[in-house]
């Protein structure tokens, strides 16, 4: 995945957290180790994707597409002009926006609930690191499709039995159009953005990543 790519799902990440939390003021400024902080380094966010090692090659074609608003069909024809041989994923329309699975036929879909979880693990291990923050976040983006409840409801069960010294107070899952909220002692939470705040959310992020060209797309 390019700079810009990444930039967008970061920034997005950003925009979407502080909609959520409007009377926080959150205010994130980028940075490095975590991603963005809040005013005197209150809360640090981290931004990542739990993609699957041997699925990245296919995952990055149509992560470039997916999440920005697009169309099935206008995702499906960009995805296909990039794949000159063929490609190996699978597109499904849902009312008109894609979603996308890594491979054409049946497979074992406990892979994605080990990959975030995976994430969950490696980022807590790498929090020692970071800049020292009052709390940390973690944001995590899944753009499979056969990810739902049952998923994260095992992923939280993996969260609230983690030991570790450092952990992240709050971890959002994004999959699809659904974000999940996961904290240790309280319930899994879910939402979805209204379309107004999507429209603005990815407007911004389009912006701060330099892909201005892909607002009215």
């Amino acid at each position: 995945m390019g700079k810009k790519e990444n930039d967008f799902y970061e920034y997005f990440a950003k925009y979407h957290i502080e909609s959520l939390y409007k009377t926080q003021n959150l205010s994130f400024k980028k940075s490095e180790r975590p991603d963005f902080l809040s005013e005197r380094n209150s809360i640090g966010l981290e931004v990542t994707r739990a993609y699957i090692e041997e699925w990245k090659q296919r995952d990055a074609v149509v992560e470039k597409y997916l999440g920005k608003g697009l169309s099935f069909l206008e995702v499906k024809r960009r995805v296909e002009a990039d794949c000159k041989h063929g490609f190996e994923g699978r597109l499904f329309d849902i009312n008109g926006t894609a979603a996308y699975s890594p491979t054409k036929g049946m497979y074992n879909t406990k892979i994605h609930e080990l990959r975030i979880t995976e994430s969950i693990e490696e980022k807590t291990e790498l929090l020692e690191n970071y800049k020292k923050c009052h709390e940390f976040w973690l944001y995590i983006w899944s753009f499979y499709i056969l990810i739902d409840m049952g998923t994260i409801s095992r992923v939280n069960e993996f969260y609230s039995e983690m030991q570790q010294p450092l952990q992240f107070l709050k971890i959002f899952i994004r999959a699809r159009e659904d974000l999940y909220l996961l904290q240790k002692g309280k319930p899994l939470e879910i939402s979805k953005m209204d379309q107004i705040t999507y429209n603005e959310v990815r407007k911004l992020a389009l912006v701060e990543a330099g892909l201005p060209e892909l607002i009215d797309k």
